[in-house]
């Protein structure tokens, strides 16, 4: 390999450089939806997954401890607050903290 710049190739080829990426990993097994829906003002996400056959633990927040364990898919999160919020889901396998959904941000 020769270098180049404006003035030309280089006479003398230069040194070879191998480089390595990294492979982007798959997409989550677990899909997860949040509709944000409001009922009298009040914040009801509904939470929908696939596969939805699986219970799941709901953790909110990035939080250590499952906001519901051994959720069914559409389950619905009743939060009593009204105005202006976020609110950030992660489901995972119930007792798993590896097989996990992607985040899902919902705002209010």
């Amino acid at each position: 390999m020769f270098a180049f710049n404006f003035s030309g190739d280089s006479a003398a080829p230069t040194n070879m450089l191998e480089v390595t990426t990294d492979v982007a990993p798959p997409p989550p097994a677990i899909e997860l939806f949040v509709e944000g829906n409001k009922r009298k003002g009040k914040h009801e996400p509904r939470l929908t997954w696939n596969p939805s056959a699986s219970s799941m633990d709901v953790y909110l927040d990035g939080a250590s401890t499952p906001l519901k364990r051994n959720a069914d898919s559409g389950w619905t999160h009743v939060t009593g607050n009204k105005g202006g919020a976020t609110y950030t889901y992660e489901v995972c396998e119930t007792g798993s903290t590896t097989a996990c959904s992607g985040t899902v941000t919902v705002n209010y």
